[in-house]
């Protein structure tokens, strides 16, 4: 299949946060898989820097909106990426993001792609547009007559594109399409609106995401209603786990191990104990908490269960520097026995090493934001407790489950998972089948695929 990604961000070249990396490794592993993928990216100031070959796609310049444009395109790790050229709105800004025209820069941007494609002699069987910024994409080619199939990704709702009648004007678009509520949002334009309106796919990268802004007027910032009107073309599809996150063959932990020898995991833990100052002992059980994406409801919960916690013999290791207070606040508790808590950075290198010598995942989270660590982490035989049943982790029974959002039930948790702990050949069963998981990219891919195949006969 020809797919097109018309994005702002593509990690490569041009990329602030986690949506530029989210595309780099879709574009990367479908095609990989045979799918014949380009993408689209408006021509940044720091192309004209880059070590990347770059040649006109057309010599004409074209006027959108009495804005002049010129097509250009490049090859970056055998990906075809046309350039969308122009000045004002691309070429002399610093920045991706931050102006107060950006939602007429990436109209303008999405205005220029449907150009792109009537220049195109090979045109794009799918279009594979992400968040607000190209989300006007699908009306667009239902405007001007183009039959091509679209998927819309929605990775953050938050943020919807919001402008001002006048955007109708800029955009060419009917008045019409205003009044009858498909681009309309409280009296205003509303980008994503549209996108999801006239997308033939809508999806998010967890299934968890999907449910909850499906049913919550909060978390999807006022756009639930219209989830729920297209729920049937609706799905999430959560992304895989890279390869090189396997313990077998990872190079940065000091010993590798697989299912048939687990002995290097003992190893790799008493080096983490090493390197992070702690008391050396294969019988404490070591937790890793991720603080990422913690809350204040979350925080909260785990100050309460701190007059229990540091009468247990744990060490907690936590990931990033989110609960600085709370470390603190435990290392000067006069009572303290074995609990000792420390944090590190939250980087690649921390990220396999802690894993490869953690026990325990404690996971409180209320929105299922550390899936994906938590994946990561029962490739390196971490069993996690969780609070929320995420639908994106089928783990069965491989996991410990806190029931209410109480201290008591927390510390209880806790306290279960660590006895199950000292039954080592009990434990290190459960720890090999949690091992045993497919969260491969293969599996991810087969399911794009599948869905990119049925978007083409709705």
């Amino acid at each position: 299949m020809k797919i097109l990604f018309p994005v702002v961000e593509y990690q490569p070249i041009a990329g602030v946060g986690k949506l530029g990396t989210d595309v780099e490794n879709l574009v990367k592993h479908l095609s990989e898989s045979g799918q014949e993928i380009s993408v689209c990216l408006p021509f940044y100031n720091n192309l004209f820097v880059s070590n990347y070959k770059i040649e006109f796609v057309s010599n004409k310049t074209l006027y959108i909106s009495g804005l002049a444009v010129s097509f250009w395109k490049t090859s970056i790790n055998n990906i075809t990426v046309y350039l969308i050229k122009n000045d004002e709105f691309f070429s002399f800004r610093q920045n991706i993001y931050g102006y107060d025209d950006d939602v007429y820069r990436f109209t303008f941007f999405s205005l220029a792609v449907i150009e792109l494609i009537k220049i195109l002699g090979d045109k794009p069987e799918i279009i594979h547009i992400h968040d607000w910024h190209t989300a006007i994409i699908p009306l667009l080619l239902e405007i001007n007559n183009i039959d091509i199939k679209t998927v819309l990704t929605v990775h953050n709702i938050r943020y919807q594109g919001m402008g001002d009648l006048n955007l109708l004007n800029f955009a060419s678009v009917d008045y019409n399409y205003f009044s009858s509520g498909t681009i309309e949002f409280y009296n205003s334009v509303n980008l994503l609106k549209s996108g999801l309106f006239f997308s033939n796919k809508v999806l998010t990268n967890s299934k968890f995401y999907l449910k909850d802004i499906q049913d919550s007027f909060i978390d999807s910032y006022g756009l639930n209603g219209v989830l729920k009107l297209i729920e049937s073309k609706s799905q999430g599809i959560s992304f895989g786990v890279e390869e090189s996150y396997n313990p077998k063959i990872d190079n940065i932990i000091v010993s590798n191990y697989d299912l048939s020898d687990i002995s290097g995991k003992f190893e790799c833990k008493t080096q983490l104990q090493k390197d992070l100052d702690l008391p050396v002992h294969s019988e404490i059980p070591l937790i890793v908490i991720p603080s990422q994406y913690i809350s204040d409801t979350e925080v909260w919960l785990l100050n309460r269960i701190m007059p229990y916690l540091v009468r247990m013999e744990v060490q907690i290791v936590i990931l990033g520097n989110k609960l600085a207070d709370f470390e603190k606040n435990v290392r000067e508790v006069a009572f303290r026995l074995n609990c000792i808590v420390v944090s590190v950075e939250e980087n690649e290198q921390n990220l396999r090493k802690v894993f490869s010598g953690a026990d325990i995942f404690l996971d409180i989270s209320l929105k299922s934001y550390n899936d994906h660590l938590i994946k990561i982490a029962l490739k390196y035989g971490v069993i996690p407790i969780v609070f929320n049943e995420s639908p994106d982790l089928e783990i069965e029974e491989n996991k410990f489950r806190i029931f209410n959002f109480t201290a008591e039930d927390l510390i209880n948790t806790i306290k279960y998972t660590i006895n199950r702990y000292y039954h080592l050949e009990k434990w290190n069963e459960k720890v090999r089948k949690c091992m045993t998981y497919d969260f491969s990219w293969q599996k991810t891919i087969k399911e794009y695929t599948n869905m990119y195949k049925d978007s083409l006969i709705t």
